[in-house]
């Protein structure tokens, strides 16, 4: 919250996510209270993810006047993996499979 609204930014390991960026989707909607500051909130999509989506968001808020806020939450993806059998088809757990 905040007069003037903050501007509100989103990196990744420290590097930017900017707006047209297919793989993330950013919600940031603004409101006046009523003792007159502006509340801001902001979400981050990640809208398909992978092993290489694991790492550091920071969220950053800055309005100019005062020290920028930051939170930052650490992402740790998992998968559940696929194995092949040589001239099988491939097994994904949690299927039971036996190879002899």
């Amino acid at each position: 919250t905040g007069i003037p609204s903050p501007d509100i930014t989103w990196q990744f390991n420290m590097a930017d996510i900017t707006i047209g960026m297919t793989k993330y989707i950013v919600n940031t909607s603004s409101v006046v209270r009523s003792d007159k500051n502006n509340e801001v909130t902001s979400e981050l999509i990640v809208t398909t993810s992978d092993t290489n989506d694991a790492g550091t968001y920071t969220c950053q808020a800055d309005n100019s006047v005062r020290n920028t806020s930051m939170d930052s939450v650490e992402v740790v993806v998992q998968f559940i993996p696929n194995v092949t059998i040589s001239g099988s088809d491939t097994v994904t757990s949690p299927d039971t499979f036996q190879y002899t």
